[in-house]
């Protein structure tokens, strides 16, 4: 899925059938200040809040580590994986690959994709056209489709499903985008008159809710958003529960910071709204919907 990404869960939100990759993370245990440097040779490294460089320049593409340990890097053409200090965790042999999850990450290689584990030992052998990092022992995988673009492909076409850590296939591919499990079911996308809609499966790959969402996000906490709308200006806005009822009434707004958790951890989301002159404002709901400070 390509697309927009969000750092505190999983977002699907795409143009139709270009997919850009958002993977699991293995989360750090410790904060640290990373700042993405580029040297005069343009090549890429990490510096923290002072200015002291952490790790040198020497990288073919920007990279952050945005709270994990270890991450995929791109050095010489080639992807390999680096932890904080920028040591090599996995040499760099691959063409591509995603962040490691569950103990198993996502590379590429001779235009195909399978599974390594932290020791650089082939779990599942590359076989797809494209695949995810596994959240709840199942990882997305990808038949037909296409890789375009540059220093930054997106992935195009074909259909997603869903695989076991042994590489069976356990939901066949048949969903033009999906998203992680998480809390048991998964949000998956379904092009319907050139429009994607968005509903939710089970592990058995079972509708649990039809498509009919704009917009899907993973559960958290019980609870997941869901957005009815084009996105261009404010669009219906709801928290449901799993039996797809709502949590509290449809907000109109443009988009909201927060999920089940955030309720959960802060008591409240942030809400943004164009008002009638078209100018952004915001606010906060409390798990009721009612507004709070």
């Amino acid at each position: 899925m390509k697309s927009q990404k969000s750092k505190s869960n999983f977002i699907i939100q795409a143009s139709l059938g270009k997919v850009l990759t958002c993977i699991g993370v293995i989360l750090s245990q410790f904060a640290f200040a990373q700042n993405p440097y580029k040297d005069d040779k343009g090549k890429w490294g990490i510096k923290d809040d002072n200015g002291k460089i952490t790790i040198a320049a020497k990288f073919d593409k920007e990279f952050s580590f945005d709270g994990r340990k270890i991450i995929p890097v791109s050095l010489n053409g080639k992807t390999g994986f680096i932890n904080t200090e920028g040591k090599t965790i996995v040499p760099f042999q691959y063409e591509n690959a995603g962040n490691f999850n569950e103990g198993l990450a996502p590379i590429q290689l001779n235009k195909k994709w399978g599974f390594i584990d932290l020791n650089n030992k082939l779990v599942i052998k590359p076989q797809f056209n494209n695949a995810q990092s596994f959240n709840e022992g199942f990882a997305p995988y990808a038949e037909g489709g296409k890789w375009n673009g540059g220093d930054y492909p997106y992935f195009e076409g074909g259909k997603w499903g869903y695989i076991d850590k042994t590489g069976k296939i356990i939901i066949k591919a048949q969903f033009d985008l999906v998203g992680d499990f998480s809390e048991g079911l998964a949000a998956v996308g379904t092009n319907n008159n050139q429009s994607l809609f968005y509903g939710y499966i089970n592990k058995t790959g079972k509708v649990v809710i039809k498509h009919f969402y704009n917009h899907a996000d993973r559960f958290s906490n019980g609870i997941a958003l869901v957005v009815i709308g084009d996105g261009a200006s404010n669009n219906q806005h709801i928290f449901i529960k799993k039996d797809n009822t709502h949590v509290f009434s449809p907000i109109m707004c443009s988009r909201i910071n927060g999920d089940g958790q955030t309720f959960k951890e802060k008591g409240k989301v942030k809400v943004y709204a164009f008002d009638d002159n078209f100018n952004e404002i915001s606010y906060f709901i409390n798990i009721k919907g009612e507004k709070v400070k």
